[in-house]
């Protein structure tokens, strides 16, 4: 569900991407991470989700 509703996230709203190049030319490591105001902005679109499935 966080990957689902992160997908209109952008960094100006506390989503940011992290890449890692370290491993190989042909292997990246790549996490998402929020911000405080992302984590809150996460919730309210996890519970809009929630509700319109219901």
């Amino acid at each position: 569900m966080v990957s689902e509703a992160s997908i209109g996230m952008c960094s100006e709203g506390g989503c940011i991407s992290i890449s890692d190049d370290a491993f190989s030319d042909d292997d990246w490591a790549i996490a998402t991470a929020f911000t405080d105001e992302g984590i809150e902005k996460l919730q309210y679109i996890i519970d809009a989700i929630k509700a319109a499935r219901h």
